[in-house]
């Protein structure tokens, strides 16, 4: 079932909300073979939801493009981490005792700034399930 025909089956609006409903019933649908396309859509006329404003779409993008930078900087953290630790096990015994000291630093600052953008992400999921 393609998207178009989810959009003229349930007569709703394209949004990104509808979207992740039809990616939903799609799922359902190629797995069940006994599910029609009627049936998809009497679900969808359901669960669509057209009152999305221009607003509330701004705000969304917004928090959804932050949401993605964000677990973005939280994997380059996770990244950085596994390398100053992969640093300290090889190298250490070679580079001496102050490069171990900068890394163990490097590894303890990155995993606080780790934390912070976690919560940061944890906010805006929270933001999400309230206004949308």
């Amino acid at each position: 079932m393609l998207y178009n025909e989810f959009l003229q089956g349930t007569g709703c609006k394209d949004t990104p909300y509808n979207f992740d409903v039809y990616k939903a019933l799609e799922a359902l649908y190629m797995a069940n073979d006994a599910m029609t396309k009627e049936a998809v859509y009497k679900a969808g006329k359901s669960l669509v939801d057209n009152s999305e404003t221009p607003k509330e779409r701004e705000t969304r993008q917004k928090l959804t493009k932050e949401a993605e930078t964000l677990k973005q900087d939280i994997e380059c953290f996770d990244t950085y981490i596994t390398m100053y630790k992969g640093f300290i096990e090889t190298m250490g015994d070679i580079d001496g005792a102050e490069a171990v000291k900068e890394w163990k630093r490097e590894i303890k600052w990155r995993q606080e700034e780790k934390r912070k953008l976690k919560s940061r992400l944890c906010s805006i999921k929270s933001l999400f399930k309230e206004y949308f």
